[in-house]
Formats: C-alpha cells, sequence, structure tokens
C-alpha cells in the first residue's frame, strides 16, 4: 500500500495512476472512493471531499481534506473500467503535525 503523509490544515489533490494496471484496450470510466480510519477501519469520509472520484486519462483524481493528527486513513479507490472490469487501490494517509 502506498502512503503519504499531511498536515492536519492542508487540502490538495491526490491521484492515482492506473496506466500499468489497465488491460489493454480498456480505460478508466468512473469510480468511487472511500476513507476508513486505519487500523480499526470505521468509515470517515469527512477526510475527502467526495466519494466520487475525477477521471483524468489513467488517473484517478480525489481532494484530501483535514484529518486528525496522530490519526491514520485508509483511501480507497474502487474504479470501474470501460470493459466492466473493477480495479481496487488503497493509499494510506498519515496526519501528522510538524
Amino acid at each position: 500500500m502506498n502512503k503519504f503523509a499531511k498536515q492536519p490544515a492542508e487540502q490538495y489533490l491526490i491521484a492515482v495512476e492506473w496506466a500499468g494496471k489497465l488491460p489493454v484496450g480498456a480505460s478508466l470510466v468512473s469510480g468511487t472512493v472511500e476513507a476508513t480510519r486505519y487500523p480499526d477501519l470505521v468509515v470517515d469520509n469527512t477526510v475527502i471531499a467526495n466519494t466520487l472520484s475525477s477521471v483524468s486519462g489513467t488517473q484517478s483524481i480525489i481532494k484530501v481534506l483535514n484529518g486528525t493528527h496522530g490519526n491514520d486513513y485508509r483511501i480507497t479507490f474502487m474504479m470501474t473500467l470501460s470493459n466492466g472490469d473493477l480495479l481496487e487501490e488503497d493509499i494510506l494517509m498519515q496526519v501528522r503535525e510538524l
């Protein structure tokens, strides 16, 4: 699982690159996103701006928001492809105040 760190007040876009995972001839169509506190996996979508992902070429994009210092959040992308397949990717967001 890929991970990144951010400070509690930061808000910015993150992207998942799917180019190496897409089957030949398939493209991203749409995607949903869910955030859960990690490791207890309680849903906490307050750290993402939207539960729908934007698609730009071979990337899915969302905006991350705030978060509580000391908490980790698993952000799960579930993407639907043009051929009907589904791809899933998890990213760990670690919120730390410097």
